[in-house]
């Protein structure tokens, strides 16, 4: 179970550091973007999104 997850989230990084980098690469390098997708992905909470179907309802689709 531990090497899925970590398999998981380290695969679901690539697509938008590379995302965040085409923004921007004369700032923005591969690294920085893993940073700000982390970043991004703590500020939205997604452990309160998916604890009801009310918070996700509202918060996220709404």
């Amino acid at each position: 179970m531990w090497a899925t997850l970590t398999t998981n989230i380290a695969a679901n990084i690539v697509a938008p550091a590379n995302a965040f980098v085409n923004c921007a690469p004369k700032f923005i390098s591969f690294e920085v973007g893993g940073l700000l997708t982390a970043g991004l992905g703590l500020v939205i909470m997604p452990w309160k999104l998916v604890s009801s179907t009310h918070g996700f309802v509202n918060t996220w689709l709404i």
